[in-house]
């Protein structure tokens, strides 16, 4: 989508920065950013909201776990293995909301909070840390000494959301906004099969 949107819109400058949910949040109130996207949140109050996709989740896993050869995997295959999640309150609620809604067990699950990126997290996990889950664009990337997994069932998906202040009027977020409707309108059709 940022892609697309540079090559129709090679004269507005972007600037992207990196950061959680909550701290994408909090620099939109404080009018740091104009826009964030938020993983699962559709809800930040005082903000416009769109949901813009929803990717597949995927488990992360040492390469010699003995599951690691399976296609896919159950969370409650998983109900007694430690998972690492990245330490913001954000991360610790989606790894909740997740086990919650796809495993019967989730009562049994262990989820420790690291300060990391994300790419240190899924390098734990190759290094014995504990099992990670992540949205399928970080399952397109190449790591040493960890696969990546669908969860199963195919509609384990995490949602991503685009929010934005509606007072803001900056004439270049108003174009990325209707930009990006488009694009998601696009994108559901296009995955739905519709015309």
């Amino acid at each position: 989508m940022i892609f697309a949107y540079r090559a129709e819109f090679p004269e507005i400058a972007l600037q992207l920065r990196e950061a959680s949910s909550r701290e994408q949040l909090i620099a939109l109130r404080e009018r740091n950013v104009d826009v964030a996207f938020l993983v699962r949140t559709n809800v930040a109050e005082g903000a416009d909201t769109l949901e813009l996709w929803r990717e597949r989740a995927y488990l992360v896993l040492p390469a010699g776990h003995p599951i690691a050869g399976q296609p896919s995997i159950t969370l409650d295959e998983l109900s007694m293995e430690q998972f690492i999640v990245r330490g913001s309150d954000a991360d610790l609620m989606n790894a909740a909301w997740l086990f919650g809604r796809f495993s019967v067990n989730a009562r049994d699950v262990r989820i420790t909070p690291h300060n990391v990126s994300r790419d240190t997290l899924i390098g734990m996990v190759g290094a014995g840390f504990g099992l990670a889950v992540v949205c399928e664009a970080a399952a397109q990337t190449l790591y040493p000494h960890v696969i990546f997994r669908p969860i199963a069932p195919a509609d384990a998906e995490i949602p991503i959301t685009l929010a934005w202040l509606p007072d803001n009027d900056n004439p270049a977020l108003r174009r990325f906004v209707s930009f990006v409707r488009t694009f998601a309108f696009d994108k559901v059709h296009d995955d739905s099969g519709a015309d």
